[in-house]
């Protein structure tokens, strides 16, 4: 299987570290995976990346309107 690709990361108002992971799935399709504190936050699937990837991108998006930092 092939390793998780990084699509973000970005700080939250509290300076948590919260990444955005793109996943293969066995079954077939991608799912994006938002993690942090330890976790997964979010999962959400898809039939293709390119689905995934607008999506991913709509979130990282919404995140910085709302004041989150790019991290480094």
């Amino acid at each position: 299987m092939k390793a998780p690709t990084l699509l973000w990361q970005l700080r939250g108002q509290t300076g948590s570290l919260t990444r955005c992971t793109l996943h293969d799935l066995p079954t077939g399709g991608v799912e994006i995976r938002i993690t942090g504190a330890g976790g997964i936050l979010f999962g959400e699937r898809y039939d293709t990346p390119e689905e995934a990837r607008r999506h991913a991108a709509d979130y990282f998006d919404s995140l910085l309107e709302r004041g989150w930092r790019r991290a480094a």
